[in-house]
């Protein structure tokens, strides 16, 4: 048995022209600054890390972007639901569903491993259908690394398995 780790966005779907529209809206709203996810290198990164990074881009100062940071996480899922297709199937990537599919039928573990929030994932899953293939997930806001999620996922797998 082995613990099979995945990350979302462009390993298994790519959303990233919604992240990108979504973030697009909510800097102009909240810092009334022109700003896309796209004009930072946002692989391997928290959304809340890449907000951060993106403020910094767009000059705006620290103090003003903490004041806003909760309710941008809010406000960005609410977005992105709204943002999405009711079948978003298309955002798949080719072959992600098969190997999904087959891992399922195997004893391994397959957990996935994110930068987006749960309520991020639970939207992607609900489009997609992704969500039944994973016994569990681990996500950007709830730790300081991506180090640290991997950490995690073991130790989760250990308590499922006991080994």
């Amino acid at each position: 048995m082995k613990l099979v780790i995945f990350d979302l966005d462009q390993t298994l779907v790519d959303f990233i022209p919604v992240h990108d529209e979504v973030t697009r809206r909510l800097f102009k709203q909240y810092f009334d600054v022109d700003a896309r996810l796209t004009e930072i290198d946002f692989a391997g990164k928290s959304l809340t890390e890449n907000f951060k990074e993106l403020a910094g881009l767009k000059n705006i100062p620290e103090d003003r972007y903490r004041l806003k940071e909760g309710q941008l996480l809010q406000s960005y899922e609410a977005i992105f639901s709204e943002s999405l297709p009711e079948d978003a199937g298309r955002y798949v990537l080719p072959g992600a569903r098969e190997l999904l599919s087959e891992l399922s039928k195997t004893e391994h573990i397959v957990s996935l491993y994110t930068g987006d929030s749960p309520g991020i994932v639970s939207h992607v899953f609900r489009a997609t259908g992704l969500g039944s293939y994973f016994r569990f997930c681990e996500y950007g806001t709830e730790v300081k690394t991506r180090a640290e999620m991997v950490t995690l996922a073991i130790q989760k797998a250990e308590q499922l398995t006991g080994r």
